[in-house]
């Protein structure tokens, strides 16, 4: 799935123990297509909402000099998308609280706790 993969090439780029599913094999790339790449680098800027301003920058930053040749089709065109610069919007993204469902979010005690 496009999330499980990109979770993959992010963690063990961010020096995480997760491998690279088959990297080599065609069938397990994501191939986002040139032409979509600010979407997807833009959805990934708001699904990190919830991290503090300098781990998101640098995660961020570790996308587009990093991830991103993992991640992009280098086959496909760049340019305009089809329907021109409206087409070109982030992702809608669940806030933290949505993502929550209702359940009681864990307060940053208790998230510091467990990595200790």
């Amino acid at each position: 799935s496009l999330k499980y993969l990109t979770t993959e090439v992010v963690c063990r780029l961010a020096g995480g123990p997760e491998v690279i599913t088959c990297q080599d094999a065609e069938e397990t790339l994501l191939l986002v297509p040139k032409s979509t790449w600010p979407i997807a680098a833009l959805t990934a800027k708001i699904a990190a909402d919830h991290l503090a301003h300098g781990p998101r920058d640098a995660l961020m930053q570790l996308i587009e000099s990093k991830a991103k040749p993992l991640l992009v089709d280098p086959h496909s065109k760049d340019g305009p998308l089809p329907g021109g610069a409206t087409a070109r919007r982030v992702a809608l993204v669940k806030s933290k609280d949505q993502a929550a469902a209702g359940n009681k979010l864990l307060s940053q005690a208790v998230i510091n706790a467990r990595h200790t």
